[in-house]
């Protein structure tokens, strides 16, 4: 059996930085709520922290406390489709 080490302090910095990096207050994410298979639309409400020293966390409309940054995706931007080109 295989055990997995938990992050480091450092390693979960590093991680909520690149997460605030790409993501900024009032952004459109997608979430994927607990108990759903679907992905629902939302915005960041907060920057992303670091929660009990274990986890990174998002804060988001609608949604009361924080989900895990697993859970969190970008929104796929689409581009039009131009007609004749």
């Amino acid at each position: 059996m295989t055990t997995r080490k938990p992050p480091t302090l450092k390693q979960l910095e590093k991680r909520r930085d690149e997460l605030n990096k790409k993501f900024s207050v009032g952004d459109e994410v997608m979430l994927k709520k607990d108990f759903h298979d679907d992905l629902f639309p939302t915005k960041i409400r907060h920057p992303f922290s670091i929660m009990g020293g274990h986890s990174v966390v998002g804060w988001l409309e609608g949604v009361a406390g924080g989900y895990l940054e697993t859970h969190i995706f970008a929104v796929q931007k689409r581009e039009p489709i131009t007609a004749g080109k």
